[in-house]
């Protein structure tokens, strides 16, 4: 190996060890990497392998960046699934996830789906709530 593929290394696993480099970071950093030993291997005229490099990039990238899919319901649905009024203030909204998610999640039972409801109604109603403070200030 190589003294910059053995510096990389140790630095990777300081920042690992230091909690910094949390495994979402760890996919960018690999994507990022992928992407310089593609042009290298480019450079070097194994174009086959930097594909294959750019290729894991691009994947990395894609599963690093959405961590989920976006939901497309209103506001009056997302109160409906967690069954709180207009007027829920945050520690109503996380009560009323928190005794749901406990119901459907599926490690208890319940399906996928019906967790990442749940999970994009309360994502949804705090956003809203967090907006709507902020525009008064």
């Amino acid at each position: 190996m190589g003294p910059l593929v053995v510096i990389g290394v140790g630095i990777v696993i300081i920042l690992w060890i230091l909690g910094w480099l949390t495994p979402r970071r760890l996919k960018w950093l690999a994507a990022i990497l992928g992407v310089l030993f593609g042009f290298r291997y480019l450079a070097l005229g194994n174009s086959f392998v930097a594909a294959g490099l750019f290729v894991i990039a691009a994947w990395l990238v894609l599963s690093a960046s959405n961590r989920r899919a976006p939901t497309l319901m209103s506001l009056a649905e997302a109160r409906d699934i967690l069954g709180v009024s207009a007027e829920a203030d945050e520690a109503e909204i996380k009560a009323a996830y928190r005794r749901l998610i406990a119901q459907a999640h599926p490690d208890a039972g319940g399906t996928k789906e019906a967790s990442m409801r749940i999970n994009g109604a309360r994502d949804m109603l705090i956003k809203h709530l967090r907006e709507q403070r902020q525009s008064k200030e």
